[in-house]
């Protein structure tokens, strides 16, 4: 049983001193540029609170984004964001108020573990909504309530791939004639113009390579998710 209990006017719960208040614990951008391995991609890094919870990263950019890697090793966690073509992407990292100090003049904890639940001088993940677009859809739009600045959190994005003969390429290598496959990957990537929310399709990779296949394997991977976040005031 929560000891504090704060309602929102729709009578939404916002805070709760026994569930813990994502916040506000890093911002900035970076710029993107080719990896060398074809993807136009940069890195954010962060320490988080605790090896428990992965924090939340929000993007925010005036072109398609999306995450093309993530790791995590103890409280170190990395994020590959990726664009298809070279450019600034800000970003909004959200974590744990620190576990241990406070320093609002209304600080909440956890009356079972004494960890910091609310902290009053932070800023709080403010969400707006969970947008999902089917699989095999090219272009999805949504609209959101305008006058805000928002930013994206990839839930989870749809892919495909696909593997199949192709023709060989102007003056192939010996020995002559070689087998060559052709190996493609997209994925969904989001962008917010606006309040205008864009899920599209991207090509992640497209490789032509010496080695033939006789038939052509494809996959689809599942429906695509953001949650958009509300980024006005930071």
């Amino acid at each position: 049983m929560a000891r504090v209990i704060v309602r929102n006017p729709s009578g939404a719960v916002v805070i709760d001193d026994s569930f813990v208040n994502t916040a506000l614990k890093a911002k900035g951008a970076v710029t993107t540029a080719n990896d060398g391995n074809g993807v136009i991609s940069a890195v954010v890094s962060h320490t988080a609170i605790s090896s428990s919870r992965l924090p939340i990263l929000a993007l925010s950019s005036n072109q398609l984004v999306y995450l093309s890697k993530v790791q995590r090793n103890g409280t170190s966690v990395s994020w590959k964001v990726a664009t298809q073509s070279e450019g600034s992407v800000s970003y909004y990292i959200f974590d744990d108020p620190s576990s241990t100090s406070a320093a609002g003049s209304l600080v909440l904890r956890n009356a079972a573990t004494d960890v910091v639940t609310f902290d009053s001088d932070l800023d709080y993940l403010k969400v707006v909504g969970v947008y999902v677009t089917p699989k095999g859809t090219g272009v999805a739009t949504y609209q959101l309530p305008p006058g805000r600045v928002y930013a994206i959190v990839p839930l989870a994005s749809s892919y495909s791939t696909q593997v199949g003969p192709a023709p060989s390429p102007p003056n192939p290598p010996p020995p002559f004639p070689p087998k060559w496959r052709i190996e493609l990957m997209d994925a969904s990537a989001s962008r917010i113009s606006g309040n205008t929310l864009t899920v599209e399709r991207v090509t992640v990779y497209n490789r032509l390579l010496q080695g033939g296949v006789t038939n052509q394997t494809y996959y689809s991977g599942g429906d695509s998710a953001v949650m958009i976040v509300d980024v006005t005031s930071l």
